[in-house]
């Protein structure tokens, strides 16, 4: 399988939300929310990547009556990275790889027993 090179998009500026979020695939995939001096903010695997950024920029749909609103990265965030994929294998794959990077297995909730 070939390495997946992860496509960045900048924000910030005077660059237009929507603008940005149009350079990101409507597609399934990994995708990576950056902050200031490149820090990662928040990492998701995702049957519509451009979906899955405008909800955690603010941008997606009004919660449903008694649950409590994705928190708005919007303020923070500098840049969305991301990969479309073309199978669920390749997706967790380059989800975990993106993870191992960021993550200490430690602090992985999702991998505890």
């Amino acid at each position: 399988m070939p390495s997946t090179a992860l496509q960045t998009v900048t924000l910030g500026g005077d660059r237009d939300l929507a603008a940005a979020l149009g350079e990101v695939p409507a597609q399934p995939g990994v995708a990576q929310i950056l902050g200031p001096d490149g820090r990662n903010l928040v990492i998701g695997r995702a049957s519509n990547l451009r979906r899955w950024a405008a909800s955690h920029l603010g941008s997606g749909p009004p919660p449903k009556k008694g649950e409590r609103p994705r928190t708005d990265l919007r303020p923070l965030a500098t840049a969305i990275r991301h990969a479309a994929t073309r199978s669920a294998f390749q997706q967790r794959l380059l989800y975990e790889r993106l993870m191992a990077r960021h993550v200490p297995l430690r602090a992985r909730g999702d991998l505890h027993p």
